[in-house]
């Protein structure tokens, strides 16, 4: 489950570059390129705990540092599009508002998957 969940994620940042490839810039791309390695190496890390249960444990703590890390360059990218918008103040704060409401509900979609 934890794979379909990294490949879920993956996809929907590689989705999203694809489509809106102005707002994506190669900092942000070079930070999922970053957390991609990172969440790799933390799994790999996870198979050298002693039972399953640790494993599966430690596996939880990736999938949630991932699940964080994708909401958090998400609203940084989000943020980065109402950029454009800064001449015109009530644009530029729906757009804010849009990006915090986006990032909140990411937020809480976390929450209810690993604290059910």
């Amino acid at each position: 489950m934890a794979q379909t969940t990294s490949i879920t994620g993956a996809l929907f940042i590689l989705t999203l570059i694809l489509v809106a490839p102005l707002v994506f810039s190669e900092e942000i791309a070079d930070q999922v390129s970053t957390l991609v390695g990172k969440v790799a190496t933390c799994n790999k890390e996870c198979e050298g705990k002693e039972t399953p249960a640790d494993i599966n444990h430690c596996k939880e703590k990736c999938s949630l540092f991932k699940d964080l890390s994708y909401a958090t360059i998400g609203v940084g990218a989000c943020r980065q599009g109402c950029d454009k918008l800064k001449n015109d103040q009530s644009s530029f704060k729906l757009c804010e508002e849009k990006c915090r409401e986006t990032y909140e509900a990411s937020l809480a979609k976390i929450k209810k998957g690993h604290n059910p």
